[in-house]
């Protein structure tokens, strides 16, 4: 190269070189970040609602959800997906959770919207010991409270109130069966402290 040429030419170079280690420095800087929902090891996917298709599937989506195709609308995972959508538009929501039952268990959903389109980002995790953990709670709430309504004696739970300035101190009603209310002839929401503490005798 003819010398007053040699310099331009050099610092062309070393401005190709830097933008090179540059783009490289970036696209490890985006594989390192693609790499986060792909070694999730939970399920992670992208689904289009107006369309209907499956658009990307993590390996532990892939996994649990193998009959999945890529157009699965009607899966248990993905239904009801468009309505969500829906609401979370007329509400600017952005972030909507619920809970899905697969043969395999209970998953909660985290469902974020894609701006501008009809696309859904799931993001989901196996809560299926958490769930029949709420499920025992409720089935044995639902028999004891069947077993307290059902008693042919009243029972009746009351709160005593701390003495105030004059010494008096308050009986309130917390809650009662149908039988207390039969054999007292109250319900629950008329019996006043007079009354809770002639039936319940001083205390």
């Amino acid at each position: 190269l003819p010398a007053g040429i040699r310099p331009e030419f050099d610092r062309a170079i070393r401005e190709v070189t830097g933008d090179l280690r540059l783009l490289r420095g970036k696209s490890r800087e985006l594989e390192m970040l693609a790499s986060f929902p792909a070694l999730n090891p939970q399920p992670v996917m992208q689904f289009d609602t107006a369309s209907g298709r499956v658009e990307y599937l993590n390996t532990a989506a892939k996994r649990l959800l193998p009959r999945l195709g890529r157009s699965s609308a009607a899966h248990p995972w993905l239904q009801g997906l468009a309505e969500t959508v829906d609401k979370m538009h007329g509400t600017d929501r952005e972030l909507v959770s619920r809970k899905v039952k697969l043969e395999d268990g209970w998953f909660e959903q985290d469902i974020t919207a894609v701006r501008g389109s009809r696309r859904v980002r799931i993001y989901g995790r196996e809560i299926t010991s958490r769930q029949q953990a709420e499920d025992a709670l409720e089935e044995s709430e639902v028999r004891y409270r069947r077993l307290f309504e059902s008693m042919r004696e009243g029972f009746a739970l009351a709160e005593l109130s701390e003495a105030g300035e004059c010494g008096a101190r308050e009986i309130r009603l917390l809650v009662a069966n149908p039988a207390f209310e039969r054999l007292t002839d109250l319900k629950a929401g008329e019996l006043t402290p007079a009354r809770a503490r002639m039936i319940l005798g001083a205390m």
